[in-house]
């Protein structure tokens, strides 16, 4: 009779605790500025990165999300960046910029949206009013101390990116789209993003 209520009792705590799982942008690069339109104008530096993700639970699926430079090292949050949460609505897709903040005029018009810089009231925006709640690069609002004249902050706007969330690897669904529109011809494709752990 133990047990039964021993196996009765882990089976009861395994099915209640949550568990994490986690997908990965392996690499992303978005230095197109906000406004560039789809597919971005034409313009040396118009590669345009975007994520797209699809929730499958029938709530709203809160995530984090953690950036890595181009050497895999981990970019902090700072100061002014906020924090690295977001909610996707249940059975819903999002798109976001993971280096550019890029809200559409919906998402410009929406009073709980507060801009980290100047955006032009008609942007031609890729972000909706959930899109650009997503968290940026980290310091990618910052003014480039050291060259003002390129288009980012602290960071360069390429790397990699990990979303996680609580539930299983099934809950969430992801593709990552790149663009470029240059001197040379277009360039775009996309892939899915598999689930990790």
């Amino acid at each position: 009779m133990k047990k039964l209520l021993v196996v009765a009792l882990i089976v009861a705590i395994g099915v209640s605790a949550g568990y994490a799982s986690s997908m990965k942008v392996p690499w992303f690069v978005d230095l197109a500025p906000a406004g560039a339109g789809y597919p971005p104008s034409q313009s040396d530096l118009a590669y345009l990165g975007l994520v797209y993700l699809t929730s499958n639970a029938d709530s709203d699926l809160v995530c984090s999300i953690t950036y890595y430079n181009e050497s895999g090292e981990e970019l902090p949050r700072l100061d002014g960046d906020g924090g690295n949460t977001f909610v996707i609505p249940a059975r819903s897709t999002v798109a976001f910029r993971p280096a550019t903040e890029d809200p559409n005029p919906q998402a410009i018009a929406d009073p709980s949206y507060t801009p980290h810089s100047s955006i032009p009231a008609d942007n031609n925006g890729q972000e909706s009013v959930v899109g650009v709640k997503i968290p940026d690069l980290p310091g990618i609002h910052e003014e480039n101390a050291t060259n003002p004249d390129l288009p980012w902050g602290r960071h360069k706007p390429n790397g990699s990116l990990v979303v996680e969330w609580v539930g299983g690897p099934g809950d969430l669904q992801g593709q990552y789209t790149q663009v470029a529109n240059l001197p040379q011809g277009m360039l775009s494709y996309a892939h899915l993003l598999p689930a990790g752990v």
